[in-house]
């Protein structure tokens, strides 16, 4: 009997998850991903250092995760014993204009990656057959099969693969799926309603140490959303001081458009301002738009199934809008697919 084959779209979280979940089940699996590796939002940044300064890295993207489902935190205690997660122990609080107030958790254990929040994507992708580099551009559908039609990224030239899959798990973000998925699928309203917010990422060194005794603040009447000092994370380098700052939805949407001068000028005014205090002398700063980063009407569903068509999207904005909820969306695809093929 030929193997079954899936292709997962998106080497992120949810990617992965679903991908080591059907290869364990005996599917033959590859997934395909834009980026130079895996992780999507739980990407790590690395700047190049000089004489002046060392090599820096940043968590730009999601900041840490915490677990409350019981299959989650089975995940999450594998990956503290395998070294690949620790705790965050903060200090966090809530800042407002200089003044910090308690931490608006619910007391909920926060975890990071380590030695970075891509280690955790890293580890899922072993043994896996990943594509990265590679920008999906189209599906075709015949003979009860799908075949992809993809480009290497940093060529921009078509590859035509010859193998044909299956059943098809695209963990894009909604409206970039909405783009590529055929016309046809039966959940296509309910895909097309789900929005995602922007968040403009700012990562800031400084040589100087800001005196302050947190770790990272929920930032309260600003343009930002979150700010976090790097080195208090687990098994981050300790010098020098480095800071993301992470803009809040809103305030990203309106400045799309603006000239990079313009987003740094204003993050590094919102955080002094969030500080109450002037900055040191910044010796690197670099940005990121994140054009999708934060789910602003997730669905519950867990993920989104045309079984006619053997069609699979899903991602954390179909589970909710955290972490925890873009694993159990890999894990929900998973279910779906072994079920069009295994029998449940």
């Amino acid at each position: 009997m030929e193997p079954v084959r899936i292709a997962v779209i998106g080497a992120g979280l949810s990617g992965l998850i679903c991908a080591r979940a059907l290869a364990a089940a005996g599917l033959e699996v590859r997934v395909f991903d834009k980026g130079r590796g895996v992780s999507g939002r739980m990407s790590l940044r690395r700047i190049p250092g000089n004489s002046a300064h060392p090599d820096l890295q940043f968590d730009h993207g999601a900041q840490y995760f915490t677990a409350r489902s019981s299959a989650f935190r089975e995940q999450v205690q594998d990956w503290i014993t395998r070294g690949v997660v620790s705790p965050w122990e903060g200090p966090f609080v809530t800042l407002t204009r200089g003044q910090c107030g308690p931490d608006p958790g619910n007391g909920d254990v926060r975890y990071v990656g380590v030695p970075g929040m891509n280690a955790i994507c890293k580890d899922l992708s072993l043994g896996l057959d990943v594509q990265c580099g590679v920008r999906v551009t189209g599906l075709s559908r015949g003979g009860g099969h799908w075949r992809v039609a993809a480009e290497r990224v940093q060529t921009a030239r078509e590859l035509v693969l010859e193998e044909e899959f299956a059943a098809i798990v695209c963990t894009l973000p909604a409206p970039q799926a909405v783009e590529l998925l055929p016309e046809e699928i039966c959940f296509r309203e309910e895909l097309s309603a789900v929005q995602l917010g922007p968040c403009w990422c700012g990562m800031v060194s400084f040589a100087q140490d800001i005196p302050v005794a947190f770790s990272a603040g929920f930032v309260q009447e600003s343009p930002l959303r979150w700010i976090a000092r790097e080195r208090s994370k687990p098994g981050r380098p300790r010098a020098p001081d480095n800071w993301v700052l992470h803009a809040s939805p809103d305030w990203s949407r309106q400045m799309l458009s603006r000239s990079p001068e313009q987003i740094a000028s204003a993050l590094l005014a919102a955080f002094s301002a969030a500080l109450g205090r002037p900055l040191p002398e910044p010796i690197q700063y670099s940005q990121h738009r994140w054009m999708y980063a934060l789910p602003v009407s997730p669905l519950a569903a867990g993920c989104l199934v045309d079984p006619g068509l053997g069609l699979i999207a899903c991602g954390d904005w179909s589970a909710g809008d955290r972490v925890e909820g873009a694993f159990q969306a890999g894990q929900a695809a998973a279910e779906a697919v072994r079920g069009l093929f295994l029998g449940g």
